[in-house]
């Protein structure tokens, strides 16, 4: 749903989420921090695009870059694992991939709650989408 400018905005704060979370790959004490660390950051970028860049959508932006953190595949498998009566390695599967997403939902919180002592939050615009055209060709693209 988002247009160019947040296309680009989420371009970056993605690529900040995957620098972090490649550069905490030899450490596995930061394993759920860079979660937090990665939204908190690629939060505050989006918002802070919002003071140079025109009128975009930053809530779309960051989506659209924090959804490379997103444990989909340790949720999943979890849940399979669940559903086939593997509860001892389900359980602490699925547990895990939970952690990540409250991680990130209290990274994107405390930035936002840091950002609203000094600006106001950006607000939230119904972005223009791109043309079907476009769409379809960067559909095809990512698959």
């Amino acid at each position: 749903g988002g247009a160019w400018l947040e296309m680009g905005v989420a371009f970056v704060v993605g690529v900040l989420a995957g620098v972090i979370h490649f550069g905490t790959l030899r450490s596995q004490r930061l394993d759920l921090q860079k979660s937090f660390v990665a939204t908190f950051l690629g939060t505050l970028v989006a918002f802070g695009f919002t003071l140079v860049l025109p009128s975009f959508d930053a809530v779309r932006a960051l989506f659209g870059g924090a959804t490379l953190l997103v444990p989909a595949m340790v949720v999943t498998l979890g849940s399979l694992e669940l559903a086939t009566e593997s509860v001892e390695a389900g359980l602490p599967r699925l547990t895990y991939g939970l952690l990540r997403f409250l991680m990130m939902g209290v990274g994107i919180t405390a930035a936002a709650t840091l950002w609203s002592f000094v600006w106001p939050l950006p607000p939230h615009f119904g972005a223009q989408a791109l043309p079907a055209l476009v769409t379809l060709v960067l559909v095809g693209i990512g698959a």
